[in-house]
């Protein structure tokens, strides 16, 4: 037994003792974590939880929370803060102590208490503390703080003992800043063990929107709440220290746009709290590794020659809140805004000292085939030659990852000769121009090889696919077939990654044909491609959610979007391309379905990237969703000015569909406004916009385009009172999105035309309920709202139900988000929707009758109608279901529940 501690007054006397079992303050502004809430299901039926991370990570204040929320549920919480001088006896005096002082029973372990004059040992006392805790039959929550202090006898003694024969109504939770070895195996398997680490006591991007919506109110906007998030990176720490340096400015988005570590409070955290609290060794141990993105305890060795490194960078692990560690993995990364002050420090020193320490790094690294990170430090160590051939071996695998950041470090960095000379960098760099705003560059890097009869095939077959990219980048679609044409067919069999390149570019082409179905289904009979890389299995699942949107299935679509987007964000990060064009896209799902909050989010901080690596369905689907979304949010000036950005972009970029979509936006919002002078305006600057492109070559976007325009011409009309007019411009473009099954615009169209029969004195109420019960079925919760208010009123009237939005511009609070959709009825419900709204009576016997398998004749001799008829019921239903086929029209039917199986 460990030498026994001097006994401690009785009652708790000691200060010491007092401050121990005390709980600390935490303000009233701390953000209460509902993910990490111990009312969760991961931690709710736990009896021990740990909690390891370090300091600044956020552990006292969840602590706090989980204090709190005990204490509303009538359980007794004891706290107690573990330090070096807990033996085993001082231990259980704690524990005495803070029980008494939790639970209010000032007797508690009267019976046994524990001191230096007693025969009773440390053990046989924690004993008799567990016993009684047992006898007292009330939820106890026992909360031990700075666990790794505890003098290690202490630890694998009294602790141990503590955890494993704690009664069924003793919840126990452990903080610590390292990671402790317990015998938890037992526990553990039986499901009641849990540990919380680092990584998830960073806050999420919607804690941080809470935090800061909470703090400054409608002072910040979306952009700036994700850019101090991504400044961030969700550390507790380095969250309070940004917040503390911005607030007071006068200007909060300024303040996040050019933060830096060199403000004041930022500054003298890591001079007074990093620097000047570590021993000199260690301090400049840091400052010479942080040249380095990731670090591992062996590298650290290289760079600085010192055996003892690894034990040094260990130590500040558990010394210092600046780590971010990899799960399960020796890597590690100092944090940005660490990194940031500590590289400061590092250009300081003398230039053949960096020079020798990025050699070191360098070849370390290029030994452990880490070729593109070794090329970098190789260039800065003055080594040009070997950083060109190291990063020849990867610039065209780190490109098929999708790290677009870094191929484009290299491209402005490589001479255009170096280019030029290597294929596979002409390659990777042929493919990151095409994707950008550059695209009209990217022809010109690949051609030769293109047209070189002596190039392997696998290198000419790329660059079609190059060309075949920059040209969707350029709004030139119909240049990619014979691109794709030459090549999809001849590619050699273990060439995947081509493959699926050549699958996406045609289903871009199939889709715009007025075939998203047939898109889908090529892209999904491609077998073993879930190897080939993030990026194009990336571009993969946004032409699969592209699909649904076009055909206005936007609930399957965002299900399709939302998980493609989680992957993309992991393996490349928020920002990068193939991110934020799912992001858009899914922001637009969401919007469809009412839900603009989460949209708002999705393309926070996000369309500088998008304007200038995304095609411009992409860029076109990114601007309007913000605008939307910043109306509904009464701010109607910056939609405004988005929807000007993205008419400037298109004249930038010579892409005028940008610009038309642009204008077409902005009369539908002045329509909806019932501001018929500013839309006649809008209007003749359409037509002067599209007059002066001449005999443009839309190609297959003609049908699009003549679409937009008469969209914008019919809501010129609606804004003047012209229903008549309106009428016949609606008619004259529902033949085109019928062709292309754009399913949105074809109900946008019927409920406009419904409404301008209504005004005409026609009947449009068929129309409008036909069009509102596909709404209800593809999720379309906004578009009543989104194609003209009257609709909601019209539709309320007729009692159609939940299938509709708030109108823009009737809010009765601006500061509160829209209300989110009313609950989809299940399938049984939506079936019977279907068959009253959707389907006349007429068209759901013929579709009986198909699944019988009967011919027209034979349907029509069954029902008393000639063949003609039929044939026009059935392409109404074709319509209608976006079926391709007589088979796939009665499987829809049969998943739409229209028709039993």
């Amino acid at each position: 037994m460990n030498k026994r501690s001097e006994p401690l007054p009785s009652g708790g006397g000691d200060p010491q003792l007092l401050l121990k079992i005390t709980p600390p303050r935490i303000p009233r502004t701390v953000l209460e974590r509902g993910r990490l809430s111990s009312q969760n299901i991961a931690f709710a039926d736990k009896s021990v939880v740990a909690i390891q991370a370090t300091a600044g990570s956020g552990k006292t204040s969840l602590l706090a929370q989980w204090r709190k929320e005990a204490l509303q549920t009538g359980a007794v919480v004891a706290w107690l803060t573990l330090d070096s001088l807990d033996d085993d006896g001082r231990f259980i005096v704690a524990l005495t102590y803070a029980m008494r002082a939790s639970s209010g029973r000032t007797t508690f372990g009267n019976s046994w208490i524990w001191d230096t004059r007693s025969e009773m040992s440390p053990l046989a006392a924690l004993t008799g503390w567990l016993a009684e805790v047992a006898e007292m039959a009330v939820e106890t929550l026992l909360i031990l703080d700075d666990v790794h202090a505890l003098p290690e006898v202490t630890l694998n003694s009294s602790l141990v003992y503590l955890l494993l024969n704690a009664p069924a109504n003793l919840k126990i939770v452990l903080a610590s800043r390292k990671a402790i070895a317990l015998p938890m195996a037992e526990l553990s398997s039986r499901g009641r063990f849990a540990t919380i680490l680092d990584q998830d006591l960073r806050f999420d991007l919607d804690e941080i929107i809470l935090l800061l919506r909470a703090r400054f109110g409608q002072r910040i906007t979306m952009d700036s709440c994700v850019r101090l998030y991504e400044l961030t990176q969700g550390w507790s720490l380095g969250v309070q220290l940004a917040i503390s340096s911005i607030e007071r400015s006068a200007d909060i988005q300024e303040a996040i746009a050019g933060f830096s570590v060199k403000s004041s409070d930022m500054q003298r955290y890591f001079v007074e709290c990093l620097v000047s609290h570590l021993p000199e060794p260690m301090a400049q141990f840091l400052v010479k590794v942080s040249f380095v993105n990731d670090l591992s305890p062996d590298l650290c060795v290289a760079i600085t020659g010192e055996a003892t490194s690894a034990q040094t960078l260990n130590k500040l692990c558990e010394l210092t809140p600046i780590f971010i560690e990899g799960v399960e993995s020796e890597w590690m990364r100092i944090h940005p805004l660490a990194r940031e002050f500590l590289l400061e420090r590092f250009e300081t020193l003398p230039e053949p000292q960096k020079r020798d320490y990025h050699a070191r790094a360098g070849r370390w690294l290029e030994a452990h085939r880490l070729f593109e990170a070794a090329a970098r430090h190789m260039l800065k160590a003055g080594q040009d030659e070997l950083a060109y051939d190291l990063v020849e071996r990867c610039l065209h695998a780190v490109t098929a990852s999708g790290n677009v950041s870094l191929v484009t470090f290299w491209m402005e960095r490589l001479p255009a000769a170096e280019i030029m000379r290597r294929t596979s960098l002409r390659l990777a760099v042929g493919w990151i121009l095409a994707q950008s705003e550059r695209y009209a560059e990217a022809a010109k890097t690949v051609e030769s090889i293109l047209n070189d009869p002596a190039a392997a095939d696998g290198d000419k077959c790329e660059s079609a696919e190059i060309c075949a990219t920059a040209a969707y980048f350029a709004d030139d679609i119909d240049s990619m077939g014979p691109f794709v044409a030459a090549w999809y067919e001849a590619l050699p069999p273990q060439s995947m990654l081509h493959k699926l390149i050549g699958a996406n570019q045609l289903a871009v082409l199939t889709i715009y044909r007025g075939a998203p179905e047939q898109a889908r289904y090529a892209l999904a009979s491609l077998q073993n491609v879930d190897t080939v890389g993030g990026y194009t299995l990336g571009w993969r699942d946004w032409l699969v959610g592209m699909s649904y949107l076009w055909e206005g299935q936007v609930e399957l679509g965002a299900k399709k979007l939302r998980p493609a987007l989680a992957r993309a964000e992991q393996s490349s990060g928020r920002r990068s391309p193939i991110a934020v064009m799912l992001a858009v896209a899914l922001a637009s799902a969401l919007w469809e379905c009412n839900q603009p909050e989460e949209a708002a989010t999705l393309v926070a901080n996000r369309l500088d990237i998008l304007e200038r690596c995304t095609p411009p369905d992409a860029i076109a689907m990114g601007y309007v969703t913000a605008a939307r979304v910043e109306l509904a949010g009464n701010r109607e000036q910056h939609a405004l000015e988005l929807l000007d950005y993205l008419f400037d972009l298109g004249q930038a970029r010579h892409l005028p569909r940008l610009c038309i979509v642009s204008l077409g936006e902005r009369i539908r919002m002045h329509a909806l406004l019932r501001r018929g002078d500013v839309c006649a305006v809008t209007a003749r600057k359409l037509d002067a916009f599209v007059s002066s492109l001449g005999e443009h070559k839309w190609g297959l976007l003609a049908p699009i385009i003549e679409f937009q325009i008469g969209m914008a011409r019919a809501y010129a009309a609606v804004a003047r009172n012209a229903w008549k007019q309106a009428l016949e411009l609606l008619n004259a473009i529902a033949p085109i999105v019928d062709r292309l099954r754009q399913g949105r615009e074809i109900l946008r169209t019927q409920l406009l035309k419904a409404l301008a029969m209504k005004r005409c004195g026609e009947d449009g109420e068929p129309l409008l309920r036909e069009a509102h019960g596909m709404a209800e079925l593809w999720g379309l919760a906004r578009v009543l709202t989104d194609t003209h208010p009257d609709l909601v009123e019209w539709a309320d009237q007729l009692k159609l139900g939940p299938g509709h939005a708030q109108p823009v511009g009737d809010r009765a609070d601006p500061a509160k988000p829209l209300a989110a959709p009313a609950e989809k009825p299940r399938q049984a419900a939506v079936a019977r929707v279907a068959k009253k709204s959707l389907l006349s009576p007429k068209e759901l016997e013929v579709i009986k009758l198909l699944a019988s398998n009967l011919s027209n004749k034979q349907i029509g001799l069954a029902m008393s109608v000639s063949d003609e008829t039929i044939k026009w019921h059935l392409k109404n239903l074709f319509g209608k279901l976006n079926a391709g086929s007589r088979k796939h029209l009665v499987a829809r039917a049969r998943i739409m529940g229209l028709i039993e199986h």
